[in-house]
């Protein structure tokens, strides 16, 4: 019976390590639950917040189109820096844009004109940036080159020259 005793021993303490392996597995399996949750409802207050502020700005936009109407009327103005005073402080702020070179991931464009290669020259509707998310990209005309390549003039030349037929 003395020769049992060790291997029992023994054996209660390889199930003791294991039961032990086991609670910490799930302990870490909980904890990094735990975590992953915690981001899933920080991702869907931000997005909630995201389309809530969509629409603050677009009512600071329809402030910012009745104030030049009636400049006359402070209150207009009042709530219009309230609304931008709550936009700041939550993290609300444009895209720069007038005379940066374009980005396809900031700007969308509306138009191409005459001007600065893939330079922006006008926004029709500014962007906004919440964080490190873009809340709506800038809808923006840009500039055009308006030099041709000149191998291609010479082309048109020897065309015009010669009435576009080669003898």
């Amino acid at each position: 019976m003395k020769i049992k005793q060790p291997k029992l021993k023994k054996k209660q303490e390889k199930e003791d390590e294991s039961y032990l392996e086991q609670l910490k597995r799930l302990q870490a399996e909980f904890e990094n639950y735990i975590k992953r949750v915690e981001k899933d409802q920080q991702r869907t207050i931000q997005n909630a917040k995201s389309q809530l502020f969509l629409k603050f700005i677009a009512i600071k936009e329809n402030f910012e189109r009745a104030i030049p109407d009636n400049k006359q009327n402070r209150g207009l103005t009042m709530i219009h820096q309230q609304m931008d005073k709550l936009l700041d402080e939550e993290g609300i702020r444009e895209i720069k844009t007038i005379g940066q070179t374009f980005d396809h991931a900031l700007h969308e464009v509306i138009k191409t004109i005459d001007g600065a290669e893939n330079k922006v020259l006008e926004v029709v509707q500014q962007g906004y940036h919440f964080g490190d998310k873009i809340l709506r990209p800038s809808k923006v005309i840009i500039g055009k080159s308006d030099q041709q390549d000149p191998s291609k003039k010479s082309v048109i030349k020897e065309k015009n020259t010669n009435g576009g037929h080669s003898k």
